[in-house]
């Protein structure tokens, strides 16, 4: 789950797209332009410095791959595009998302 004030923003800024892979790459624009890598945890590495998706908003932006690739599965799973976390090596999270027939994968 997400914060409504995130889903909200998302939703008031995404442009006309398309097709679902637009539409992919819109989010994730979105998404760049007001979340940023945690500053508390890139010095301690502790995790739970980290908000966690359902806290993260425009004034608590900070996140870190796995807390970004959440709030980009879940708003991927809102607009119908098939996605899932990879975090296979648990040190690091990306999103592996199907449109338009092609699999691609996006990294915070």
């Amino acid at each position: 789950m997400i914060s409504k004030e995130l889903e909200k923003y998302v939703e008031e800024n995404l442009p006309v797209c398309s097709n679902k892979i637009e539409l992919a790459y819109a989010i994730y624009i979105l998404l760049g332009k007001v979340l940023y890598y945690s500053p508390l945890y890139a010095t301690t590495k502790r995790r739970e410095t980290v908000p966690k998706p359902s806290e993260v908003t425009l004034l608590n932006p900070y996140v870190i791959c796995y807390t970004w690739s959440e709030i980009y599965k879940a708003l991927l799973d809102k607009y119908g595009i098939k996605s899932y976390v990879d975090n296979r090596n648990k040190e690091h999270s990306y999103v592996i998302l199907e449109a338009n027939g092609i699999q691609i994968t996006a990294d915070a």
